[in-house]
């Protein structure tokens, strides 16, 4: 009996050993990877730049046109590189996640106001729930919180309806504070729900002219998880979808009234 206890304690000790060695070695092929690729595209950006700026190039539309889909394009591809890397930072034990008190409406509207371009660009009005203070302060990082924030706004200016709304709410739930971002984009088919925290999955939007990576969401769920919250989503196709995150709220004090 202890002879076999011994085996699998080696067995899941080498497995362990294993399984470090092959997300190591992973890390540093991405990292690797990442600098490979970096290098010529920051080269091609700088040149693209570099010719638009040529008074000759401006006056010819078609020219600029297609300058400025390679620059778009070359944009798309870093930061599709920055998400892929901080998946990957994400899935590894070895981060800086550090857990303190903060107040979202802070977040919320740091992320309206670097997505106010894109809404205005789409006649999209961002409205932030009058109430959001109320729900007191949260748990969370700081920087993954706002990161956390920004991709779902991002998402629901995206794939919103030109002239659509998108409202941020929150609310106190017991012990946790529940964010909800809610659009009124065109829905997500019921036969997609299964996807759309998977990685490099765009929900059948490949064809259409929205940039994006399909890792988005699959980031933003890895970076809740993190910080001991939970996402969700409820969607009606044709009426719009709602994106939430819970995470723990920070138990306030309680002071009494003197006689």
């Amino acid at each position: 009996m202890e002879r076999r206890i011994e085996e699998r304690t080696r067995d899941l000790v080498m497995a362990r050993e294993a399984a470090e060695a092959a997300n190591q070695a992973k890390t540093q092929f991405l990292t690797s990877m990442s600098h490979e690729l970096r290098t010529p595209m920051n080269a091609i950006l700088g040149f693209t730049q570099l010719i638009q700026r040529d008074p000759m190039v401006a006056d010819n539309a078609r020219i600029e046109r297609s300058l400025k889909t390679i620059h778009s394009s070359g944009q798309h591809l870093m930061a599709l590189i920055d998400q892929v890397l901080n998946l990957n930072k994400l899935e590894s034990e070895n981060d800086d996640t550090m857990i303190v008190a903060l107040e979202p409406l802070l977040a919320i509207e740091e992320g309206a106001d670097l997505l106010a371009p894109l809404a205005e660009a789409r006649q999209i009005a961002i409205e932030i729930d009058s109430d959001i203070h109320a729900a007191g302060r949260l748990l969370a990082d700081t920087l993954q919180f706002k990161q956390v924030v920004l991709n779902l706004l991002s998402n629901a200016v995206k794939y919103n309806r030109r002239e659509g709304k998108v409202v941020v709410r929150a609310d106190r739930s017991g012990k946790f504070v529940r964010i909800s971002v809610v659009d009124t984009g065109h829905g997500i088919p019921s036969e997609m729900f299964e996807n759309i925290f998977k990685p490099f999955n765009r929900l059948g939007r490949e064809a259409g002219n929205i940039e994006g990576s399909g890792v988005g969401l699959t980031l933003t769920r890895k970076m809740v998880e993190k910080i001991q919250g939970e996402i969700g989503f409820e969607s009606a196709e044709g009426e719009g979808s709602t994106f939430w995150v819970l995470l723990p709220s920070v138990a306030e004090p309680q002071f009494e009234g003197r006689g």
